[in-house]
């Protein structure tokens, strides 16, 4: 993935590593992945599956692909913001949070990546 982010914390202790491809979408992308997994505490594939939300210059870029998505970029534009509804955003991002459990590995459903355990490391 592109733009790789690793964060830490206080001790020092990698926590989650999260990137995507994208262009000038990407800081958007990697804000909401980190955002909603570390300070949410929301699980990888639920926050991957979330709609991406990119606001650039005065439009809103919002990936409504189903009636609740369609309903909250609604809201939005009812509050005053210039909405573009759009069916998807081009994101790809992969995270891997650290647990004391072990890592958790996500891909974007968007994209054709794929979480996987290499052979003799599991």
């Amino acid at each position: 993935s592109m733009s790789p982010t690793m964060v830490f914390d206080p001790s020092g202790q990698l926590r989650l590593v999260t990137g995507s491809p994208g262009g000038n979408s990407i800081v958007a992308y990697v804000a909401r992945s980190t955002i909603g997994i570390l300070a949410r505490g929301k699980a990888p594939s639920v926050v991957l599956g979330e709609p991406n939300v990119v606001a650039r210059g005065n439009t809103v870029r919002f990936e409504a692909r189903n009636d609740t998505e369609k309903a909250q970029a609604r809201a939005l534009a009812d509050a005053g913001y210039k909405v573009k509804e759009r069916d998807g955003e081009n994101s790809g991002l992969h995270v891997i949070l650290v647990t004391e459990e072990g890592l958790v590995g996500e891909a974007d459903p968007r994209r054709e990546g794929k979480v996987a355990v290499p052979e003799g490391d599991n």
